[in-house]
């Protein structure tokens, strides 16, 4: 979550320091554009992060590269500083692959084919997910 400051009876600059938390958790980055890697291409739907109110919201398409069943393979990283301090799994299920998207603690965005080979140009849509910036 958000690192908020301590607010106590006669401190200075107590308004500034109110306004300072309230902008916190009232924060949106806007949508951004995640880059892509190891052979993984934005589909039709760019692949996108936004940091809102803290918390994380991933949405677009990719098309991905052959990748063997229980084999992860790195297709992103969001930023840093908006990373987690928990890894965070989310299915995805297609009509052929069921796969597991995973956000490390290091930002990086993993995909890990569950029961079944993703092949090359395998195009995961539909993400549209969020969990909370902790």
């Amino acid at each position: 979550m958000a690192e908020l400051k301590k607010i106590y009876r006669g401190m200075q600059n107590g308004a500034e320091t109110i306004n300072d938390n309230f902008e916190t958790l009232t924060s949106d980055t806007g949508w951004k554009d995640i880059e892509t890697m190891n052979g993984f291409k934005s589909g039709t739907f760019p692949l996108q992060y936004r940091v809102l109110n803290g918390c994380l919201y991933l949405r677009g398409r990719i098309t991905t590269v052959t990748t063997t069943s229980g084999t992860g393979v790195q297709f992103g990283k969001i930023p840093v500083n908006i990373r987690q301090q928990h890894e965070w799994y989310s299915g995805i299920i297609s009509t052929a692959t069921q796969v597991r998207m995973t956000l490390s603690t290091n930002g990086a965005l993993t995909l890990t084919p569950v029961g079944g080979e993703m092949g090359n140009g395998f195009q995961v849509s539909g993400i549209d997910t969020h969990c909370l910036v902790d």
